[in-house]
């Protein structure tokens, strides 16, 4: 199932980043520098973030931001990273994740999604048969 995150998912997601992050590309780091980096940040919105869980768990999750101060942030929104289990970390996961952030920033009268430079390299060389340039 996929669905919106909340407040209560933040433990889970961040556990769920430090187990899996680090093998799909990400650099490792601790605990309280994720938080900073990715659940602190001020372009972090739970209204841009989607879980998918199964059984109550949380198996993947995606973020997104928008602003109008971002490069074109008018217009779109933007992509900003993917964590999975191994079990989990399927191109159908990847499709139903991106179609929930995507549907979410139509919602918001965005118009394109961008995909974060650094999130580019990973996903391509994560799913080579997807080019995303």
């Amino acid at each position: 199932m996929i669905r919106n995150a909340v407040p209560a998912d933040h433990a889970a997601l961040l556990a769920l980043w430090q187990a899996n992050a680090p093998r799909q590309g990400y650099a490792s780091r601790p605990d309280a520098e994720v938080d900073r980096l990715l659940f602190r940040h001020p372009y972090f919105s739970y209204e841009y973030t989607f879980v998918r869980a199964e059984q109550g768990r949380a198996v993947a999750f995606i973020c997104g931001c928008v602003g109008n101060d971002i490069p074109h942030g008018r217009e779109r929104g933007c992509f900003t990273c993917l964590a999975a289990d191994p079990a989990w970390d399927t191109p159908e996961t990847t499709v139903q994740l991106l179609d929930a952030l995507e549907e979410a920033f139509r919602v918001a009268g965005k118009t394109a999604s961008a995909v974060m430079r650094a999130i580019r390299l990973v996903y391509t060389l994560h799913y080579p048969e997807y080019s995303i340039t």
